[in-house]
């Protein structure tokens, strides 16, 4: 199944740590990843925070993008991040695509 890197970010004034309607309103979203994850398809990795700055990153696998997408959506992650979602490639399996391809220098 596809693999998928998602990031988001935020501004300070709409961080968890500050903003404390955003913070009950991701807690109580994180209390329904699974259940809203699992209702798309989407097998969600461990969610991390970049610290110091207002970014998180994970890892998810899933059918399409699509499904990424309406997880996001309904999990709500857009109404306080700037998410973007990208098809991700494992490095080893990039190199052996690039061995194969015909260098332009």
């Amino acid at each position: 199944m596809p693999r998928y890197g998602i990031l988001a970010s935020h501004e300070p004034n709409s961080c968890p740590g500050a903003n404390q309607q955003v913070r009950e309103f991701a807690e109580a979203i994180l209390v329904r990843m699974d259940e809203i994850s699992k209702k798309h398809g989407v097998e969600m990795g461990e969610l991390l925070h970049l610290d110091p700055s207002h970014m998180t990153f994970g890892t998810a696998t899933a059918p399409s993008i699509e499904a990424v997408r309406d997880f996001v959506l309904e999990a709500c992650l857009d109404q306080w991040n700037n998410v973007q979602v990208y098809p991700v490639t494992p490095v080893q399996e990039l190199m052996q695509v690039m061995a194969e391809r015909p260098r332009l220098y």
